[in-house]
């Protein structure tokens, strides 16, 4: 079967008899779809496998709808079932990447880690584990023959193991740290995004959802024990989720009742107002840098400088996953501040186009 691009995959693999075919593990190339009953289902090979002794290989994958990259060993002769379908390798870089997640050696009491699911089956990221100060718990509400009760799980060795192992990746989704103190966000479709809990959200808000989807907020009910969220489906999602999207068609009026008990986050669109330009940075501060932009990322600010003659702007800092990050833009707003140091006060606007860096 010819390679085709992520869309037409997408398409034919929501059939419950999508063909498949079984090959040895070292057959592998990028583009192979995971199709075996197994957590690896529904990855994409990104790389060719790559020996790591004289009878396994190494095989590196990411989820159709995106997440990390992971790797792990098979056996080189081994067989492993993939989709008779492949993905186009030029249409790889169309598989949204997140960056790992990095857990401080020195969380602050009230940081969480967010565990997004690949097949989302509702709206929002409510899974969260939080640090009390002392370790690392998770607080989850089971409902059992109607009754609704809490569960406190606790990690007195740490979640690294969980989050940010890489001998032992997680094949069900990725992970997102969260400090108390700054504004929360979120990933869809390899972009950080502004969150916001149901509190925080209002009427005109646009909520995104995997595959380019987005929801309007065109009401909020609040009654004595949930919040009802009315939103109109402004653009289907080019996924076919598991979740509360029954009717895709744009203009379909969805209802979503949030109880607000697991402080569930929303990604969302930035506000009218919220984003900054490049002159209104400062090293020190942490935004979601380049909205819009294919390489828009979180990223902590070390140094700003213009180009006066160019209009442009260079920004340096350092991802979320401790990669450098150097981005240029023009003057217009493409940042969103998740955080500025109370000890920072703002610079003069014109400061940086004053300076001249080799």
């Amino acid at each position: 079967m010819d390679p085709v691009d992520l869309e037409q995959l997408l398409y034919e693999l929501r059939s419950v008899n999508a063909e498949t075919i079984t090959i040895p593990s070292k057959s592998l190339t990028p583009g192979c779809v995971i199709a075996s009953q197994s957590p690896w289902s529904q990855h994409v090979v990104t790389k060719l496998p790559a020996p790591v002794s004289a009878t396994r290989v190494r095989v590196t994958v990411r989820h159709l709808h995106g997440g990390h990259n992971a790797s792990f060993n098979l056996m080189a002769d081994g067989k492993i079932e993939i989709y008779r379908h492949r993905l186009a390798s030029a249409q790889l870089s169309l598989v949204p990447t997140v960056p790992h997640c990095i857990v401080p050696d020195d969380p602050e009491p009230g940081d969480r880690v967010v565990h997004a699911y690949h097949d989302k089956y509702r709206l929002g990221e409510g899974r969260f584990f939080e640090f009390n100060g002392t370790e690392w718990q998770q607080v989850r509400d089971t409902v059992d023959r109607g009754r609704c009760s809490t569960v406190v799980r606790t990690f007195s060795l740490g979640i690294r193991c969980i989050v940010s192992n890489p001998a032992e990746p997680s094949p069900l989704g990725w992970y997102t740290y969260l400090p108390a103190k700054h504004r929360p966000f979120l990933y869809v479709d390899g972009a950080p995004m502004p969150a916001r809990t149901v509190d925080d959200l209002t009427v005109g808000d646009t909520i995104r959802i995997t595959g380019g989807g987005r929801l309007l907020v065109t009401d909020i009910r609040q009654h004595s024990t949930s919040t009802t969220l009315v939103m109109t489906l402004t653009q289907k999602p080019t996924h076919h989720m598991r979740q509360f999207l029954w009717d895709r068609s744009e203009g379909a009026v969805i209802e979503h009742h949030d109880s607000g008990r697991t402080r569930t986050l929303y990604p969302t669109d930035p506000r009218p107002g919220e984003l900054l330009g490049a002159v209104g940075l400062t090293p020190g501060d942490t935004v979601i840098a380049a909205w819009g932009l294919p390489y828009s990322a979180v990223m902590t600010v070390e140094d700003v400088w213009g180009q006066p003659l160019l209009n442009h702007m260079n920004v340096h800092g350092t991802a979320s996953d401790g990669r450098p990050v150097r981005i240029l833009t023009g003057q217009e707003k493409r940042y969103y501040l998740l955080h500025r140091p109370a000890a920072v006060h703002a610079r003069a606007v014109y400061e940086p186009l004053a300076r001249a860096h080799a």
